[in-house]
């Protein structure tokens, strides 16, 4: 049927067909810009110098019992959490918070996001630490990030020393229990301020 089309008939067609194309080229460019942006997270999510801002908490990690280890001497992955989680609550008593104490008023901050990046393998005997730090804060809930390195080595370099093991960023929304359910509740004025204190506010 375009063969048979006039002359001016044709001139429309060739123009409605590209119409598009600043749009298209419009699209483009927005899905490359958004492509850079995810490839930047993902680089960052996979560096290995630390990323822990300096109002970050320190703390050492104890000593992790061999059960933890699989049979190559590496930290199972399925144990990571278990340690951040034991690590924020030695932040929190730091502060004068004893999550004991929430538990029994039926006070609780459910973890309802993880991302983890496994960047280097923790083997057995070595001695750790912990960097934490709150990304986002808002009137229920809080993002930690945290960074685990070494905290002696056997003549490490300086660029060794630094370098970051595991990072990972969990979600905590404040819950209170209520006739067995579980409610989202605004932040106690204590737990907000406590988080405010290692809030990374140079992003």
């Amino acid at each position: 049927m375009l063969a048979g089309a006039s002359a001016p008939a044709a001139e429309n067609a060739q123009l409605r067909s590209y119409e598009f194309l600043p749009q298209a080229e419009n699209d483009s460019h927005k899905q490359q810009e958004h492509m850079s942006a995810e490839d930047e997270k993902v680089k960052v999510a996979s560096s290995s110098q630390s990323i822990a801002p300096s109002c970050a908490f320190s703390s050492v990690v104890p000593p992790l019992r061999l059960g933890l280890f699989d049979l190559g001497g590496v930290l199972h992955h399925g144990n990571y959490l278990n340690i951040l989680e034991a690590a924020r609550e030695a932040f929190l008593q730091a502060h004068g918070i004893s999550y004991s104490k929430l538990a029994a008023e039926n006070k609780h901050l459910a973890v309802v996001e993880a991302k983890q990046s496994f960047l280097r393998p923790i083997r057995y005997g070595e001695q750790l630490q912990v960097h934490i730090w709150v990304d986002e804060l808002s009137r229920v809930s809080a993002t930690i990030c945290h960074e685990l390195s070494h905290t002696q080595m056997t003549d490490p370099t300086e660029e060794e020393q630094r370098r970051v093991l595991h990072r990972a960023q969990t979600k905590l929304v404040f819950v209170m229990e209520k006739n067995g359910a579980l409610k989202t509740s605004r932040l106690p004025d204590e737990l907000t301020k406590v988080f405010s204190q290692v809030m990374n506010v140079s992003k």
